[in-house]
């Protein structure tokens, strides 16, 4: 039997995204309930994305660290400028992360190099020399400038720009989730995202976020519960909803045990 038997699960990822996560829950025997700490939206401007677009062909190569990146700037070339989608399928593409290699190549898009796991500064070390390059970096607008630091501390010309932006939910879905934190009635809570952690932890407050196990998604997730006064307890070890399910489950039979 799953260490999961039993267990009601808080999930903080996008609407759509808990959805997904939600039947993985169930298949390890736990109580899904869906949080949707996060919401996507566009940028307030799209002038610097725009104007990437336009001159796509200038950049060496394009690096995408999530694959919310890679559906915000591959719809905003659908509006601003078509054709540039074949030019994004001749520019060296890395990304990191299984699911943002796979919002690439289900658009056509050969990807020069992916990390399965790892941080910002794994990919700038498998990436390696990057003197003289042209680098494009869609992002969120709370991304971390970690990756672009490095790039260019080996010289690298990089261009950040937003591609979404995240905001809370609505505070009229606050009060069921508040209710079975402070009652206990959640178990555990997965974060797949800084930005996650930051907005549950804004909108929830930390005292009520520490009662839940919380299982994280990755080495840069696990910073952001920390510096948010919350516990890692779990951190998966790929990055993976299952990978962090596992983790769980087996932190849960360990505390049996």
């Amino acid at each position: 039997m799953s260490g999961l038997a039993g267990k009601t699960i808080l999930l903080t990822r996008t609407r759509e995204s808990n959805e997904s996560d939600a039947n993985l829950v169930r298949r390890f025997g736990a109580t899904p309930v869906s949080f949707p700490a996060i919401r996507l939206t566009e940028p307030s401007s799209w002038e610097a994305c725009d104007a990437a677009i336009i001159r796509l062909r200038s950049y060496d190569a394009v690096v995408f660290t999530s694959a919310n990146a890679v559906r915000a700037f591959l719809a905003r070339i659908g509006v601003v400028h078509p054709d540039a989608q074949q030019v994004l399928a001749h520019r060296r593409l890395y990304a990191v992360g299984r699911k943002t290699a796979a919002a690439l190549s289900g658009n056509g898009m050969a990807v020069t190099l992916a990390l399965e796991s790892g941080t910002a500064t794994d990919l700038a070390d498998a990436i390696g020399s990057v003197e003289g390059q042209s680098i494009l970096f869609p992002k969120s607008e709370i991304a971390r400038d970690v990756l672009p630091s490095i790039l260019r501390s080996r010289n690298a010309m990089v261009d950040e720009i937003v591609v979404y932006t995240t905001v809370p939910p609505p505070p009229g879905e606050l009060e069921t989730v508040r209710a079975g934190l402070h009652g206990g009635g959640i178990d555990a809570v997965l974060f797949f995202s800084p930005s996650a952690v930051r907005n549950a932890v804004q909108l929830l407050g930390t005292a009520a976020m520490r009662k839940p196990v919380a299982a994280v998604i990755g080495p840069t997730t696990a910073e952001a519960a920390r510096e948010a006064g919350l516990r890692a307890d779990v951190v998966a070890p790929q990055p993976t909803a299952e990978a962090l399910l596992d983790s769980l489950a087996d932190y849960f039979q360990n505390r049996q045990a």
